[in-house]
Parts: structure tokens; sequence; C-alpha cells
């Protein structure tokens, strides 16, 4: 979780907050379509021979997927020929699902260590700290990890830790006093 990483992980979550509202526009435009698509299949005395069951588009997306086909095909099959189209919801509904589905999305981090890691509005060293930290915590043994849960490491000896774990230069070593202040700053946070 060295500075670097902490920006790219930053830009990831940028990143998939933009992708899922992209994917929101696209899904509400291609829904748009398919309805348009259905309507002219209807009433304008063309076709033009493509899927309209949400079934037989599952079972193309899944030609290649032995799992699917040796397992769940033949009683997707069974269920589709058993029900009618008018149970089974629209290509355009489904699409749209989609879209609100990555409209409601809450971008969230996958472990502690991420979230501490990339909580403050800007990267630096004390991300790396907290992610740190966070790391230890979620492997002590109320965790079922390895640490002690009376564990812990003196502002000394996480600051040898952070200066060896940054690979930082001599000019730019984290001292006790750094650590010292940072653990005020966090008890201070979690008072507020």
């Amino acid at each position: 979780w060295n500075p670097e990483k902490n920006r790219r992980a930053r830009r990831a979550r940028e990143e998939l907050i933009g992708v899922n509202a992209r994917i929101s526009e696209l899904a509400d435009q291609l829904a748009a379509l398919l309805d348009r698509r259905d309507e002219l299949h209807n009433y304008s005395g063309f076709g033009s021979n493509t899927q309209h069951h949400i079934l037989d588009i599952v079972h193309e997306a899944s030609e290649h997927n032995y799992h699917y086909e040796s397992y769940v095909k033949e009683e997707l099959d069974r269920i589709q020929n058993q029900y009618d189209f008018k149970y089974w919801p629209p290509l355009s509904d489904v699409i749209q699902a989609i879209g609100s589905d990555a409209e409601m999305a809450e971008v969230t981090a996958n472990d502690p260590a991420t979230e501490a890691a990339t909580a403050s509005r800007k990267s630096g060293r004390s991300d790396f700290i907290k992610a740190f930290l966070a790391r230890i915590d979620d492997n002590r043994v109320r965790e079922c990890g390895f640490i002690p849960d009376s564990f812990a490491l003196s502002d000394g000896c996480l600051a040898s830790l952070v200066n060896c774990g940054l690979d930082l230069a001599v000019d730019e070593l984290v001292e006790a006093d750094f650590i010292k202040r940072f653990r005020q700053r966090q008890r201070q946070a979690k008072k507020a």
C-alpha cells in the first residue's frame, strides 16, 4: 500500500464508479432500442430473425460453457418450453434491470486494508500505516488469524516497519514522532 498503489486504487475506484454510470446510461439506450425493434417486428411487416427470449440469449451466450451445456441447459429448455413467452421478461426489461443494478451500485472496498488505505482524500504515508495496521487487525486471533489480540507495536517499531515497507531514502525516513502524531489524529477522528 505504498503511495503509488494508493493512487492507482483511488483511480480504480473512480473508474468503477464511472463504468457503472456508463452501464446505466447505455442500458437505458439499449432497452429503448430493443423496445423499438419489438414494435417494428410486430407492426411493420418486417422481422430481423433476432433472439427475443431471454433463455435463447442465455443458451447462445453459454454455448462454450461445458458446465452449462452438461448440467443446466436441458433443465432450462424444459422450463422454457413449459411456460409461454408471456411468463418471461422482455429483453429490454432485462437490460433495464442491468442498468438499474449498475446505477444503484455502491462501490466499497473488498477488505479493511483497502478501505483504510483509500479512505482519505489524498494518498500519503498515513494511508500505508492505516492499511498496515488494518492488515494486522485482520490477522489477529479474534479474526481467526495468528497475531495475538494483545499485540501492539511501539511508535519507533512501527516507524521502522514503515521505512522498510516503503523503502524510504534516508532523507524521507519516518520517525517515531510522526507515528505518535498519526495515532493521535486517529484517536481524535474516532471521537468525532
